[in-house]
């Protein structure tokens, strides 16, 4: 399913367009992941940047990323996931999705998101949640997301859009030689 765009003011006054992943963003897109993956790989905090993602150990290749893209792109068709991209200056900066869950979960949907460095603290992040959270309402019942403690930024984006815990393990993840706490959080549609 597709819906329609939205024009949203960013701070420091960027325009940014909220719309749905298209095949002509492919080449953007990867492009995004490698810049994503390179700040993880360069970072100092405790998990190894400022970005709360979990990406593989090695980098994707090229082709590894195209078929990512296309492999989501179907999964939209299929209506299994919303994703929707915030798009600047006619370039995607940043990635919001919520995936429908598995068997006895369909009612559930699990959100993921990043921003480009360059574009943290302007908005984007609200506006692609604010903009997620509508259209799956009614999608799905409950949406879910996870996020690294020392993320407080994101954390409390969420707790402001409605977002509660609802678990917390430390050590949960251990990544490039490091242990992270994930804070699970839920928020009914």
């Amino acid at each position: 399913m597709y819906y329609e765009p939205i024009q949203v003011k960013l701070k420091n006054d960027v325009d940014a367009e909220i719309t749905d992943i298209k095949p002509e963003y492919q080449n953007d897109m990867i492009s995004n992941y490698f810049t994503v993956f390179d700040e993880i790989e360069r970072g100092k905090s405790k998990y190894g940047s400022d970005v709360g993602i979990l990406l593989s150990y090695t980098k994707e290749s090229y082709e590894e990323e195209v078929a990512w893209f296309n492999k989501k792109l179907q999964k939209i068709e299929n209506d299994e996931q919303i994703a929707r991209v915030a798009v600047v200056a006619g370039h995607p900066v940043g990635l919001v999705d919520i995936r429908k869950g598995g068997l006895g979960r369909r009612h559930m949907g699990e959100i993921g998101i990043f921003i480009r460095k360059d574009y943290r603290g302007m908005g984007v992040g609200k506006a692609l949640m604010e903009d997620v959270l509508k259209l799956a309402k009614g999608w799905v019942k409950i949406a879910v997301l996870s996020v690294f403690e020392e993320n407080k930024a994101a954390y409390n984006l969420y707790k402001k859009l409605g977002f509660e815990e609802y678990g917390r393990l430390e050590d949960a993840i251990e990544l490039r030689n490091k242990k992270i706490t994930e804070i699970w959080m839920y928020k009914r549609l």
